[in-house]
Protein backbone atom coordinates (compact mmCIF):
# COMPACT_ATOMS: atom_id res chain seq x y z
CA UNK A 1 0.00 0.00 0.00
CA UNK A 2 3.02 2.50 0.88
CA UNK A 3 4.84 1.69 -2.44
CA UNK A 4 1.28 2.25 -4.26
CA UNK A 5 1.25 5.75 -2.67
CA UNK A 6 4.46 6.70 -3.63
CA UNK A 7 4.02 5.34 -7.04
CA UNK A 8 0.74 7.72 -7.37
CA UNK A 9 2.84 11.12 -6.38
CA UNK A 10 5.24 10.47 -8.78
CA UNK A 11 5.18 13.55 -11.00
CA UNK A 12 6.50 12.36 -14.95
CA UNK A 13 7.24 15.91 -15.39
CA UNK A 14 9.38 15.55 -12.64
CA UNK A 15 12.43 14.73 -14.30
CA UNK A 16 12.19 17.01 -17.87
CA UNK A 17 14.10 20.20 -17.72
CA UNK A 18 12.66 21.43 -21.07
CA UNK A 19 9.39 20.27 -22.12
CA UNK A 20 9.01 22.08 -25.41
CA UNK A 21 11.47 19.56 -26.28
CA UNK A 22 8.39 16.82 -25.74
CA UNK A 23 6.25 18.96 -27.64
CA UNK A 24 8.39 19.05 -30.65
CA UNK A 25 8.76 15.55 -30.63
CA UNK A 26 4.96 14.72 -30.67
CA UNK A 27 5.49 17.09 -33.76
CA UNK A 28 8.01 15.42 -35.15
CA UNK A 29 6.36 11.52 -34.55
CA UNK A 30 3.11 13.33 -36.36
CA UNK A 31 4.92 14.65 -39.37
CA UNK A 32 6.83 11.62 -39.74
CA UNK A 33 3.37 9.49 -39.20
CA UNK A 34 1.25 11.45 -41.92
CA UNK A 35 4.01 11.42 -44.18
CA UNK A 36 3.65 7.91 -44.13
CA UNK A 37 0.33 7.68 -44.63
CA UNK A 38 0.52 9.78 -47.46
CA UNK A 39 2.99 7.66 -49.24
CA UNK A 40 0.17 4.73 -49.66
CA UNK A 41 -2.15 7.47 -51.68
CA UNK A 42 -1.53 6.15 -55.57
CA UNK A 43 0.54 8.81 -57.52
CA UNK A 44 2.33 10.42 -54.34
CA UNK A 45 5.59 11.05 -55.59
CA UNK A 46 6.88 10.67 -51.93
CA UNK A 47 8.26 7.15 -50.86
CA UNK A 48 8.75 5.78 -47.34
CA UNK A 49 12.54 6.85 -47.76
CA UNK A 50 12.01 10.03 -48.95
CA UNK A 51 9.52 10.74 -46.12
CA UNK A 52 11.57 9.46 -43.16
CA UNK A 53 14.78 11.44 -44.91
CA UNK A 54 12.21 14.97 -44.92
CA UNK A 55 11.23 13.71 -41.65
CA UNK A 56 15.32 13.76 -40.55
CA UNK A 57 15.86 17.39 -41.83
CA UNK A 58 12.73 18.83 -39.83
CA UNK A 59 14.12 17.46 -36.73
CA UNK A 60 17.46 18.39 -37.37
CA UNK A 61 15.56 22.30 -37.17
CA UNK A 62 13.65 21.52 -34.76
CA UNK A 63 16.30 20.47 -32.34
CA UNK A 64 19.07 22.71 -33.63
CA UNK A 65 19.41 24.90 -30.39
CA UNK A 66 21.38 21.81 -28.53
CA UNK A 67 21.90 19.74 -31.85
CA UNK A 68 25.66 18.83 -31.29
CA UNK A 69 24.57 17.22 -28.31
CA UNK A 70 21.53 15.45 -29.36
CA UNK A 71 23.53 14.04 -31.93
CA UNK A 72 26.64 12.61 -29.61
CA UNK A 73 24.24 11.64 -26.82
CA UNK A 74 21.08 10.76 -28.24
CA UNK A 75 22.29 8.68 -31.55
CA UNK A 76 23.23 5.32 -31.48
CA UNK A 77 25.91 5.43 -34.75
CA UNK A 78 26.47 1.48 -34.28
CA UNK A 79 23.33 0.56 -34.39
CA UNK A 80 23.18 2.82 -37.97
CA UNK A 81 26.34 1.21 -39.09
CA UNK A 82 25.19 -2.37 -38.40
CA UNK A 83 21.83 -1.42 -40.00
CA UNK A 84 23.59 -0.37 -42.92
CA UNK A 85 25.89 -3.08 -43.17
CA UNK A 86 23.21 -5.39 -43.00
CA UNK A 87 21.27 -4.07 -45.96
CA UNK A 88 24.50 -4.03 -47.98
CA UNK A 89 24.69 -7.80 -47.01
CA UNK A 90 21.51 -8.50 -48.23
CA UNK A 91 21.70 -6.80 -51.24
CA UNK A 92 24.83 -8.83 -51.93
CA UNK A 93 23.65 -12.39 -51.40
CA UNK A 94 20.09 -11.20 -53.61
CA UNK A 95 22.31 -10.07 -56.30
CA UNK A 96 24.33 -13.39 -56.34
CA UNK A 97 21.34 -15.05 -56.45
CA UNK A 98 21.66 -16.82 -52.81
CA UNK A 99 17.41 -17.21 -52.67
CA UNK A 100 17.07 -18.87 -56.03
CA UNK A 101 16.83 -22.49 -53.87
CA UNK A 102 13.81 -21.14 -51.72
CA UNK A 103 12.36 -19.47 -54.82
CA UNK A 104 12.40 -22.70 -56.98
CA UNK A 105 11.18 -24.61 -54.24
CA UNK A 106 7.83 -22.36 -53.64
CA UNK A 107 7.56 -21.81 -57.18
CA UNK A 108 7.99 -25.58 -58.09
CA UNK A 109 5.28 -26.10 -54.93
CA UNK A 110 2.65 -23.89 -56.23
CA UNK A 111 3.27 -24.92 -60.14
CA UNK A 112 1.05 -23.39 -62.59
CA UNK A 113 -2.36 -23.66 -61.23
CA UNK A 114 -2.05 -23.73 -57.38
CA UNK A 115 -4.03 -25.95 -54.81
CA UNK A 116 -4.87 -25.00 -51.45
CA UNK A 117 -2.73 -27.65 -50.16
CA UNK A 118 0.41 -26.20 -52.19
CA UNK A 119 -0.94 -22.63 -50.70
CA UNK A 120 -0.90 -23.90 -47.12
CA UNK A 121 2.57 -25.70 -47.48
CA UNK A 122 4.23 -22.68 -48.60
CA UNK A 123 2.64 -20.73 -45.48
CA UNK A 124 4.15 -23.42 -43.49
CA UNK A 125 7.82 -22.88 -45.14
CA UNK A 126 7.08 -19.09 -45.48
CA UNK A 127 6.41 -19.37 -41.40
CA UNK A 128 9.23 -21.32 -40.85
CA UNK A 129 11.81 -19.71 -42.60
CA UNK A 130 10.58 -16.45 -41.86
CA UNK A 131 11.46 -16.84 -38.17
CA UNK A 132 14.57 -17.63 -38.85
CA UNK A 133 15.87 -14.97 -41.24
CA UNK A 134 14.18 -12.51 -39.05
CA UNK A 135 15.75 -13.44 -35.97
CA UNK A 136 19.21 -13.68 -36.68
CA UNK A 137 19.46 -11.45 -40.15
CA UNK A 138 16.87 -8.60 -38.82
CA UNK A 139 12.68 -8.12 -39.75
CA UNK A 140 14.26 -5.66 -42.62
CA UNK A 141 16.44 -8.55 -44.42
CA UNK A 142 13.26 -10.83 -44.34
CA UNK A 143 11.03 -8.34 -45.26
CA UNK A 144 14.02 -7.47 -48.78
CA UNK A 145 14.52 -11.32 -49.00
CA UNK A 146 10.37 -12.19 -49.04
CA UNK A 147 9.99 -8.90 -51.62
CA UNK A 148 11.82 -10.64 -53.81
CA UNK A 149 10.38 -14.19 -53.26
CA UNK A 150 7.13 -12.46 -54.04
CA UNK A 151 8.47 -10.84 -57.02
CA UNK A 152 8.89 -14.70 -58.67
CA UNK A 153 5.09 -15.95 -57.58
CA UNK A 154 1.83 -16.12 -59.37
CA UNK A 155 0.33 -12.21 -58.90
CA UNK A 156 -2.65 -14.15 -57.68
CA UNK A 157 -0.78 -15.96 -55.08
CA UNK A 158 1.62 -13.07 -54.26
CA UNK A 159 -1.16 -11.06 -53.40
CA UNK A 160 -2.96 -13.42 -51.29
CA UNK A 161 -3.93 -12.20 -47.73
CA UNK A 162 -3.18 -15.96 -46.45
CA UNK A 163 0.39 -15.59 -47.60
CA UNK A 164 0.70 -11.88 -46.99
CA UNK A 165 -0.32 -12.65 -43.20
CA UNK A 166 1.71 -15.52 -42.51
CA UNK A 167 5.16 -13.70 -43.83
CA UNK A 168 3.99 -10.79 -41.51
CA UNK A 169 3.58 -12.42 -38.45
CA UNK A 170 6.63 -14.72 -39.39
CA UNK A 171 8.81 -11.36 -39.97
CA UNK A 172 7.47 -9.33 -36.96
CA UNK A 173 7.42 -12.58 -34.64
CA UNK A 174 10.56 -14.21 -35.84
CA UNK A 175 12.27 -10.30 -34.86
CA UNK A 176 11.99 -11.93 -31.14
CA UNK A 177 14.14 -14.69 -31.76
CA UNK A 178 17.32 -13.32 -31.07
CA UNK A 179 18.93 -9.42 -29.96
CA UNK A 180 19.89 -9.84 -34.23
CA UNK A 181 16.09 -9.73 -35.15
CA UNK A 182 15.19 -6.18 -33.85
CA UNK A 183 17.56 -2.97 -33.36
CA UNK A 184 15.11 -1.97 -30.48
CA UNK A 185 16.21 -5.60 -28.73
CA UNK A 186 19.57 -4.63 -29.70
CA UNK A 187 19.73 -1.18 -28.10
CA UNK A 188 17.32 -2.24 -25.14
CA UNK A 189 20.02 -4.66 -24.34
CA UNK A 190 23.31 -2.34 -25.13
CA UNK A 191 22.18 -0.46 -22.18
CA UNK A 192 21.29 -2.66 -19.96
CA UNK A 193 24.92 -3.84 -20.16
CA UNK A 194 25.98 -0.41 -20.02
CA UNK A 195 24.08 -0.31 -16.83
CA UNK A 196 25.59 -3.75 -15.86
CA UNK A 197 22.68 -5.73 -15.82
CA UNK A 198 24.33 -8.05 -18.55
CA UNK A 199 22.14 -10.03 -20.50
CA UNK A 200 24.10 -12.41 -23.32
CA UNK A 201 22.93 -13.66 -26.68
CA UNK A 202 22.63 -16.92 -25.21
CA UNK A 203 20.58 -16.02 -22.37
CA UNK A 204 17.88 -14.28 -24.44
CA UNK A 205 17.73 -16.60 -26.99
CA UNK A 206 16.64 -19.48 -24.27
CA UNK A 207 14.22 -16.77 -22.41
CA UNK A 208 12.50 -16.34 -25.74
CA UNK A 209 13.01 -19.04 -27.83
CA UNK A 210 9.49 -20.65 -26.27
CA UNK A 211 7.51 -17.87 -26.58
CA UNK A 212 8.89 -17.10 -30.18
CA UNK A 213 7.91 -20.82 -31.48
CA UNK A 214 4.33 -20.54 -29.37
CA UNK A 215 3.38 -17.08 -31.07
CA UNK A 216 5.48 -18.70 -34.64
CA UNK A 217 2.85 -21.55 -35.00
CA UNK A 218 0.40 -19.79 -33.89
CA UNK A 219 0.75 -16.99 -36.85
CA UNK A 220 0.93 -19.82 -39.17
CA UNK A 221 -1.94 -21.51 -38.10
CA UNK A 222 -3.52 -18.56 -38.73
CA UNK A 223 -2.64 -18.41 -42.15
CA UNK A 224 -3.42 -21.47 -43.20
CA UNK A 225 -7.03 -20.55 -41.72
CA UNK A 226 -7.27 -17.38 -44.03
CA UNK A 227 -6.13 -19.73 -47.36
CA UNK A 228 -8.48 -22.53 -46.25
CA UNK A 229 -11.22 -19.87 -46.22
CA UNK A 230 -10.27 -18.73 -49.72
CA UNK A 231 -8.13 -15.51 -48.71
Amino acid sequence: EEKRDQIGRINPWSGITDRKNIWKSIILLGFLFVGFILTSIPGNPLDVALTALISVFFGLFLFKTDLKRYLREGVEWEMIIFAIALFILMGILTAAGALLPLTDILTGILGTDPTTGGLILVAVIIGASGLLIAGFLNSFSAALIFSYIYQALELGVATGVGLWIGFVLSGNIGGALTPLGSITILMSLEILNREGHRISFLKYVKKMLPLTLTCGVLGVLYSIGLIALGF
